[in-house]
């Protein structure tokens, strides 16, 4: 597993947590595997916890149970990951939101005429 998906894992999990959202929460909302069973609570822990990867249905479950959408969701658990962990990944980001000013201060080396370099 990359350190890109160990840390995508422990943000999801902790932006999981900080909406009250359980594994088994979402594996009651997952559809259903194709021979028509249910998804179990350990197969969504062995995703969250970076065992594997994290698939959409996951991803959509979970910002359903949050209350938010996928993408938004993503973005979120982007923004949460350090920096080094998500270099190369760009996070799109509304430009009419909070975060948009702050990532657009970390989104580009510091030059030598930046005050808050």
């Amino acid at each position: 597993m990359t350190a890109f998906s160990r840390a995508f894992s422990e943000a999801l999990s902790a932006d999981m947590k900080a909406h009250g959202v359980t594994h088994q929460a979402v594996a009651d909302v997952l559809p259903p595997k194709p021979n028509g069973k249910r998804r179990s609570r350990p197969f969504v822990s062995e995703q969250v916890s970076g065992k594997r990867p994290v698939d959409t249905d996951v991803l959509t479950a979970v910002a359903e149970l949050a209350g938010t959408t996928t993408p938004a969701l993503v973005r979120r658990v982007l923004a949460a990951m350090p920096p080094e962990a998500r270099e190369g990944v760009v996070i799109p980001i509304r430009p009419d939101t909070p975060m948009a000013s702050a990532a657009r201060k970390t989104s580009r080396p510091p030059s030598k005429s930046d005050p808050d370099a």
